[in-house]
């Protein structure tokens, strides 16, 4: 509730800045608020990140996207290079033609691998699921890799790795969703490989 009330003053500043620039609001906002869930927050921060899209007259691309998903696949190596997971997987075929989609269903298959090693470590999980939707477009494929890249500092916090920080994006050009779908394919083979977050020569040890 704290949180959604936070983002409600996020609502009230753009709602002040559209009016100044003679664009129409479109965001409706009530005073109280009871019994609200971490996906009622995401759903209010995607419909500002729509907002955001109005007033910038301009959308996520895939270049956007595939700079999001560079930084989950660098989490990942981090998480497994901790974890002395021997990591010899490769690229996925890339999918010619793919759609948004095909890069959205990729990352929920990825946070449901995610909710399972969040479940060894008793980390609370979300329910991946929720997230689905009918039209999807580069926005809302940014949207979930930036939750699952939210969801692996829990992981990296639960082994102590509070010193690796995800990267910053950075910009490309010219990537579309078939890009986008690769590497999302590989980090879903590489978040595959975690099955413990016990690292392999401690497992040994203790053998």
């Amino acid at each position: 509730i704290l949180t959604y009330e936070q983002i409600q003053r996020i609502i009230t500043e753009i709602r002040i800045f559209k009016v100044r620039v003679n664009i129409p609001t479109q965001i409706t906002s009530k005073k109280i608020y009871t019994n609200k869930t971490p996906l009622d927050v995401y759903n209010l921060l995607d419909n500002i990140s729509h907002e955001l899209d109005i007033i910038n007259k301009n959308k996520f691309s895939p270049s956007n996207v595939f700079g999001e998903t560079i930084r989950i696949y660098k989490d990942l190596e981090t998480i497994l290079n901790y974890l002395n997971i021997e990591n010899n997987t490769i690229p996925t075929t890339k999918k010619i033609n793919a759609k948004p989609i095909d890069s959205f269903n990729t990352s929920l298959k990825i946070l449901e691998k995610l909710q399972y090693i969040q479940s060894i470590a008793r980390i609370d999980t979300i329910n991946a699921y929720v997230f689905k939707k009918e039209i999807i477009t580069p926005s809302e494929v940014f949207s979930l890799n930036q939750i699952i890249i939210a969801e692996l500092q829990t992981i990296k916090a639960y082994l102590g790795l509070n010193n690796y920080i995800t990267p910053a994006a950075k910009q490309y050009t010219n990537k579309t969703p078939s890009d986008v779908e690769q590497i999302l394919g590989w980090c879903l083979r590489k978040i595959s490989l975690i099955k413990s977050l016990i690292p392999k020569e401690e497992i040994y040890y203790a053998n």
